[in-house]
């Protein structure tokens, strides 16, 4: 199986690389915005041509803008909270 199937968290996507500050440098950012990105567990969109550009230089397959919006789309959902159901009326 390959890593890419394995991908859950931007934690996973970052792991593809030797090191989190290598990541950082591919993609043009310091590795601090890095650590930020992993502990909210989203890279923001317009990075998203970087890390695939950066993934694909360094030889990491799968690692695709398609990955990154499914991502992005499974992790929004998350965060969303569903509205309580109303009580049901009771018979008097």
């Amino acid at each position: 199986m390959d890593a890419v199937a394995n991908i859950r968290a931007v934690a996973d996507i970052m792991a593809l690389w030797p090191t989190d500050a290598d990541f950082a440098r591919d993609i043009g950012i310091k590795p601090s915005h890095a650590q930020v990105m992993q502990t909210r567990d989203s890279i923001p969109a317009p990075y998203w041509s970087k890390v695939v550009a950066a993934a694909a230089e360094r030889g990491i397959e799968g690692v695709t803008l398609e990955l990154l919006a499914q991502f992005a789309e499974a992790k929004s959902f998350q965060s969303i909270t569903p509205a309580p159901l109303p009580e049901p009326e009771r018979a008097a």
